[in-house]
């Protein structure tokens, strides 16, 4: 947090996964005085929220029905997913045969994918987040960047939260507000809701087609499954507070984590620690279940 804001913009965060969704904080201790607020942050950290500022970034076109808490969003109806250049539909009996299933090309897995995963998750967003273009795109390149320690903002623009980041004050110690980490309350719930037996299984499927992907950032000795695997353990090594960890700032608009070993982790692993507590034992449940599922090791 210590780069100047344009700077830091300009590297774009998840996942999951974004995606990398990014609950409150209840554990530190209150006072019976009201907690005096610290003025909304000019200073917008890395993938924290969408503002006026953030036009130095290359994002991709974003329906701004599809961003959660943006207008539109409830009850909207997703418009169809236009097949990629040079890309065959699949018929529902292609995806429902019981005859053996022939490897799906790059091309070919996203037009199907849309279809393939609607019934990963129950989550009213998962519909809206399956409307975006070239998902396993989409997913490839947003591993890669969280395992480079990077926050996937271009792959994952569509999550951003429109809130800023805010802190807040009690008794001198300053904090991330419960608004700013509730912010990712959505897309937190979105992913943990993923069914990870049929994530895993779908995985196996279009695995060929991931693989392509990853070949196409310039990969050719690396799997999609130590991809993953790098990702993975890139977020489950970000240690969870006790309590909210203390920020300092000298002008009130950029903050940094006094603990030095949470100010030293990287962009994607600091945009972790701002999900907060309760969302972080949620996504790090996910991730190890999903790992589980698909037979990947990592250390938790």
């Amino acid at each position: 947090m210590s780069l100047p804001w344009r700077t830091i913009l300009a590297y774009g965060l998840p996942p999951v996964l974004a995606g990398v969704g990014l609950l409150s904080y209840y554990l530190w201790p209150r006072s019976d005085a009201p907690a005096a607020a610290v003025p909304p942050s000019e200073y917008s950290v890395p993938g924290d929220s969408a503002s006026p500022g953030d036009s130095v970034v290359p994002l991709p076109p974003v329906d701004p029905a599809l961003v959660p808490g943006g207008e539109g969003t409830a009850g909207a109806t997703a418009s169809p997913v236009p097949s990629p250049d040079g890309a065959t539909p699949l018929s529902p009996g292609t995806l429902t045969s019981t005859e053996p299933l022939t490897p799906l090309t790059l091309v070919e897995a996203e037009a199907a994918l849309p279809e393939l995963a609607a019934t990963l998750s129950a989550d009213p967003s998962w519909g809206q987040w399956l409307q975006q273009g070239k998902l396993l795109q989409r997913l490839v390149r947003a591993l890669d960047d969280i395992a480079l320690g990077e926050i996937p903002l271009p792959s994952c623009a569509f999550l951003r939260s429109r809130e800023p980041f805010t802190a807040s004050k009690q008794g001198g110690r300053i904090t991330q507000s419960t608004a700013s980490t509730k912010r990712y309350d959505a897309v937190v719930n979105g992913f943990c809701a993923i069914d990870p037996a049929a994530a895993a299984a779908l995985f196996d499927r279009l695995e060929p087609a991931v693989q392509e992907a990853v070949n196409a950032l310039g990969y050719r000795d690396r799997s999609v499954r130590d991809l993953l695997r790098s990702a993975m353990t890139t977020i489950l090594a970000v240690p969870v507070p006790a309590s909210a960890p203390e920020l300092v700032t000298n002008d009130g608009k950029l903050y940094r984590w006094a603990d030095l070993e949470l100010e030293a982790l990287s962009d994607v692993q600091k945009l972790f620690l701002r999900l907060g507590t309760d969302n972080m034992l949620k996504v790090r449940q996910q991730i190890g279940q999903l790992a589980e599922a698909a037979a990947i090791d990592v250390k938790q």
